[in-house]
């Protein structure tokens, strides 16, 4: 499961997913420090200074959050491209028939798209009312 809500309609763009997954990492470390990291960092593989045990850790928890993240964006491109696919096949309206012509066939979902749109969709059992009600 990603950030998006398959049930509802919202269409997530590529800086959309970005924008929410920079504020991720973010909230672990700041984006000033992020840029004070790569500074010391660039710095420590040059060979001009050498990055102390705590920043090393602070670095290793960068990258952490960001190979988290870059799965998490994965998913969520994922679920988007379903939730696509399922929104197009709800919108799909059927041209007019031609005369002489087969009639043309409604598109067919995948699997896992069906998966949703069975979730969006679902099959309500009608109620038994039993016999002493109706009496």
């Amino acid at each position: 499961m990603s950030i998006i809500n398959l049930l509802a309609n919202d269409v997530w763009s590529e800086a959309d997913i970005l924008s929410h997954g920079r504020t991720v990492i973010a909230s672990v470390v700041s984006e000033a420090r992020q840029n004070e990291l790569r500074t010391i960092m660039l710095g420590h593989i040059a060979g001009m200074r050498t990055a102390t045990a705590d920043e090393l850790v602070e670095i290793a928890t960068v990258q952490d959050a960001t190979e988290a993240q870059v799965i998490e964006n994965a998913a969520a491109r994922a679920d988007m491209a379903l939730l696509v696919e399922v929104m197009a096949y709800e919108n799909y309206v059927a041209p007019e028939p031609v005369e002489g012509e087969p009639d043309p066939l409604p598109p067919v979902l995948s699997p896992e798209a069906q998966a949703v749109y069975d979730l969006r969709h679902p099959v309500e059992a009608p109620v038994e009312i039993p016999p002493e009600v109706l009496l």
